[in-house]
């Protein structure tokens, strides 16, 4: 009895072994979350716009609707990973000084990085509400724009003023601008 109780357990392991070594496989699932992050490249760097005389060209003007131009172009850098293109940039900002009648940017998408980095919402410069935000760059994909100094969505300012609306001169005068990522 304790003999075939041996070559019943020797057969038993046997075959354990048998199926051990035989081949087995699983599905791997992969669950896709949509996401997207942004920044501004140098953000602790200021933009910097003159409202100097290089502005006004006649004596005497108002300087209504008169622009200047920022000194600084400043990078947005994204990454979107979408099933789509609905992903969106828009910006909003906070009070303008006395006499600043608009902040404007004009946006020009990167061609740095890969995938669908969108497109300009509106062509040339896009004003910047207060209160609210517009779109500045629509139809983002799955995309990255780079991490360099120079990658990503370049960012134009251009203010527009009347000097007749100045009280005084103030220098140092600011206003934040705020840009989110959203639609994924």
């Amino acid at each position: 009895m304790k003999r075939k109780s041996l070559i019943l357990a020797g057969l038993f392991l046997l075959g354990l072994t048998g199926t051990v070594a035989a081949q087995s496989a699983h599905d791997v699932v992969f669950d896709y979350v949509a996401f997207a992050v942004m920044r501004v490249y140098d953000a602790g760097t200021d933009v910097t716009i003159d409202i100097d005389s290089g502005v006004i060209t006649t004596p005497g003007e108002s300087g209504a609707g008169a622009t200047a131009d920022g000194d600084i172009t400043k990078y947005l850098q994204y990454t979107s990973f979408t099933s789509g293109t609905a992903v969106a940039i828009s910006a909003t900002r906070g009070a303008l000084p006395t006499g600043v009648t608009a902040l404007s940017v004009d946006p020009t998408v990167c061609s740095t990085g890969a995938g669908t980095h969108g497109s300009e919402a509106a062509g040339g410069y896009i004003a910047i509400p207060t209160g609210s935000s517009t779109n500045i760059i629509t139809g983002i994909g799955s995309a990255y724009t780079g991490i360099g100094a120079t990658d990503g969505a370049a960012m134009v300012y251009r203010a527009t003023f009347d000097l007749a609306s100045l009280l005084w001169a103030e220098d140092g005068s600011s206003v934040t601008v705020t840009y989110s990522i959203a639609g994924y």
